[in-house]
């Protein structure tokens, strides 16, 4: 009986040497009774958006209530997709309205969502602010408050 075990087991052993080995033969082919990994999803990509007031707006004076309205609702736009964690910062210089200059720093999986982003904005749509969008990568951001000297 003992003998009867042994080559069992032996029979066994050779074939699981044999599957493997036909396996390894063809590494294209998954191994016996694998389960399928997930496809990682791409890591969306940063870009940088950049608005400025369309050269009608550099006079205040022609600042009409509609415009007021579409800046406000682009306001809150970036501040929806902030608090999402779609925009990673937004701002502008604080200079007159020639000169303003208006910066989103976000994400999109592509180059085409990003200007989609950026075209859809309120402001943008109303004309009273007009986009580009440039690939960028944060390379330094601080995350914690500075020190005190």
């Amino acid at each position: 009986m003992h003998t009867r075990s042994t080559s069992t087991l032996s029979r066994f052993t050779w074939g699981c040497l044999a599957a493997i080995s036909l396996w390894a033969a063809d590494p294209a082919s998954p191994p016996p009774s694998s389960v399928s990994a997930p496809v990682p999803t791409p890591k969306p990509r940063q870009f940088l958006g950049i608005l400025r007031l369309a050269p009608k707006y550099h006079d205040a004076a022609a600042m009409t209530a509609e415009a007021q309205a579409a800046i406000g609702r682009h306001f809150q736009r970036l501040q929806a997709a902030t608090r999402t964690g779609k925009v990673l910062l937004a701002g502008r210089t604080d200079e007159p309205n020639d000169k303003t200059l208006g910066l989103v720093v976000f994400e999109a999986a592509d180059a085409a969502e990003a200007e989609r982003f950026m075209s859809e904005d309120p402001a943008v749509v109303a004309g009273v602010m007009l986009q580009e969008v440039r690939p960028y990568q944060v390379a330094l951001m601080r995350t914690t408050p500075p020190s005190n000297p």
